[in-house]
């Protein structure tokens, strides 16, 4: 199996003298978990950005992918010059030590402007060049994230995975910029693998499919370092940012005195802030000093208003190393695992809680000792490696199987028949929405309104509680009543599926009330239909649209669009008239080699008509709508 981890700055993890971009517990975990599954013979690989550094061939032992978001057509040739810019001891751009530099920079910088105003904005996928890519797991929601989900959703047969990072995750407490890819990272993967069962409970909540997948022991595979020289000393380790909470560090330094402070903080304003005595700054270091600094440590304290599971917590158990929180406790490891103790919030408590620990050796060793259990308990490497294995391949399979039933049902038409193209093309595009549409959503109710044969009902498998089938045929699960209404309860269902049904129903705006009556608050409308296409009677055609057509018709019936999806644009449409036109003055036999080349022709002209002509000038549409709150 070919597994791609997508990490954008996995790589500054082993890139010490690169310090154009922080590594956190993030970026450690994405590696750890690419050794895990790389030592249980997977394909794995880092995909990582490029965009700012020089990325290495291997992090950890593992093959790196590079991938750039699509920006333009000079993008790459930016990112590239700039990579040939000097600079100084921190990672950032010098211009300083080369008369070449300003020019190139400027000149990167023009090229790029005006690739921007010649062509439209590129579609937010990811190129790892990495061809066919079983599974994935992404962890993070940066936009180079969000830009990667996108471009493996190209994929019906590519599991995707998101762990998630820590509880704000499945929170809408953000900025807005951020919000938007964190949506589109959380609705657009597969599953969600979650760090502890208050995740998998808060997923649940939210509407996701989660599955639980602790963190491993962080584990890079580098040297050991040596702990510091000196008395002992209490570890504080984390950024300078309001999550983090180091002012609350400090805080407790000054409510115990006697207790000396190693502070390892990474960025942010230090400098300015009143620094207790007994309190030692240091600046981000190496993730291999930083693991013999905990290990080295009597107590490691942690003052976050919030985490995922933070990777010193378990560098911490390992080492034997009890914890005192100010807040935290993933998984009551402190509470309920005695690994440590926690303050619930109040700075008194949690000094108390520090002083204790410190000052009484049998406390500290039983905390030692439970800290120890609690990790062989839950987090075993090997454990963890084969349930995250196990969920790749049962995903993976349950993505194929899908795929391979949607071939089957459907036929793989011939590149010869008539309309190759354009059913490809809409077969591929209910591939993309439905899991858009669906995600961490299940035992679903469908309704296949006009269902025909059922050609899409193997792509809702994953999602679906029951299928139903109406139509006007004998036969279907729910009939059709004389007047055209479905024999259903209304808010019924969840999902109504139509596709290449509207524009033979007479009245379509009765059609679509019938299916809002239907759907249950909340549901998910998913509608095909004609834009530009020849006459083709079942038993009669009636209707053709454009997309403001159609938003108007389902404005007009209680029903918010959410997407509109074209396809076969109108140079494309042009030759499929062309051959229809032209088909029935040959011979049956011959009618192949004129749609062989028409369809192929077809092809060509989608693939250089712009985005923006496509939407409103198409063959066919795919709308995904929800009904509007009003009734």
């Amino acid at each position: 199996m070919r597994v791609l981890i997508v990490a954008p700055f996995a790589h500054h993890v082993v890139c010490p003298a690169d310090r154009s971009h922080r590594f956190g517990g993030t970026e450690v975990r994405a590696v750890t978990f690419a050794r895990l599954l790389a030592a249980r013979g997977l394909d794995v690989r880092l995909g990582v950005s490029a965009a700012h550094a020089r990325v290495p061939a291997t992090v950890a032992g593992v093959p790196t992918r590079v991938g750039m978001p699509a920006r333009g057509p000079f993008h790459a040739w930016q990112a590239a010059a700039k990579a040939q810019l000097p600079r100084d001891e921190n990672g950032r751009w010098s211009w300083r030590p080369g008369p070449l530099a300003a020019p190139v920079a400027l000149g990167a910088r023009m090229v790029d402007v005006a690739a921007r105003r010649l062509r439209p904005p590129a579609p937010p996928e990811v190129n790892f060049h990495l061809g066919h890519v079983d599974a994935a797991v992404v962890f993070g929601t940066h936009p180079f994230c969000a830009g990667a989900v996108r471009g493996l959703r190209a994929s019906p047969r590519t599991f995707i995975a998101y762990a998630l990072v820590n509880d704000t995750d499945l929170s809408d407490d953000d900025q807005q910029t951020r919000a938007v890819d964190k949506r589109r990272v959380l609705d657009e993967v597969d599953e969600l693998w979650a760090q502890t069962s208050a995740q998998v409970d808060q997923a649940a909540r939210r509407g996701h499919r989660a599955a639980l997948v602790p963190n491993p022991p962080p584990d890079l595979g580098l040297p050991d370092a040596t702990p510091p020289d000196g008395p002992p000393y209490v570890l504080w380790v984390g950024r300078d940012t309001r999550q983090k909470r180091l002012d609350h560090a400090l805080d407790l330094a000054a409510r115990c005195p006697a207790i000396a402070f190693r502070v390892i903080v990474d960025g942010g304003p230090t400098e300015a802030r009143a620094v207790p005595a007994n309190v030692s700054l240091h600046p981000g270091l190496d993730f291999a000093t930083t693991a013999a600094w905990v290990r080295g440590a009597r107590l490691l304290v942690n003052t976050s208003d919030h985490e995922g599971f933070p990777n010193t917590f378990l560098q911490a158990a390992a080492a034997g190393v009890p914890i005192i929180s100010l807040r935290v406790d993933p998984a009551s490891m402190l509470a309920t695992g005695g690994a440590g103790a926690c303050g619930h919030g109040d700075l008194a408590d949690t000094a108390r809680l520090l002083q204790q620990h410190w000052d009484d050796d049998r406390v500290r060793a039983a905390a030692a000792a439970s800290a120890r259990r609690f990790l062989d308990a839950h987090h075993d490497p090997d454990r963890i490696a084969d349930a995250a294995v196990a969920r790749l391949q049962h995903g993976r399979a349950a993505k194929e199987s899908a795929a391979a039933a949607f071939r089957t049902r459907t036929g793989e038409e011939p590149r010869t028949s008539r309309a190759y193209y354009a059913r490809r093309e809409l077969a591929a595009a209910y591939a993309r929405q439905v899991p858009r549409a669906l995600t961490g959503r299940s035992d679903l109710t469908v309704l296949d309104y006009g269902a025909g044969n059922s050609p899409y009902r193997p792509l809702l498998a994953p999602y679906l509680g029951t299928y139903l089938r109406a139509d006007i045929d004998p036969g279907g699960d729910v009939p059709l009543l004389p007047d055209g209404r479905i024999d259903r309860a209304a808010a019924s269902v969840d999902v109504v599926l139509s596709s290449q049904v509207l524009e033979h129903v007479p009245d379509p705006a009765a059609y679509l009330q019938e299916a809002r009556r239907v759907l249950r608050p909340g549901g998910t409308l998913l509608l095909s239909t004609h834009g530009m296409w020849p006459h083709h009677p079942d038993p009669q055609d009636l209707w053709r649209w454009t997309t403001d057509g159609l938003c108007t018709l389902f404005e007009q019936n209680q029903f918010v669009v959410d997407d509109i999806e074209a396809i076969q644009g109108m140079a494309a449409t042009g030759v499929q008239l062309v051959q229809d036109a032209l088909a029935p003055r040959l011979p049956g036999r011959l009618r192949p080699l004129l749609y062989a080349p028409a369809q192929l022709a077809m092809q060509l002209l989608d693939a250089a008509t712009p985005a923006r002509l496509l939407h409103h000038n198409a063959a066919v549409f795919l709308v995904t709508a929800h009904p509007s709150e009003s009734p």
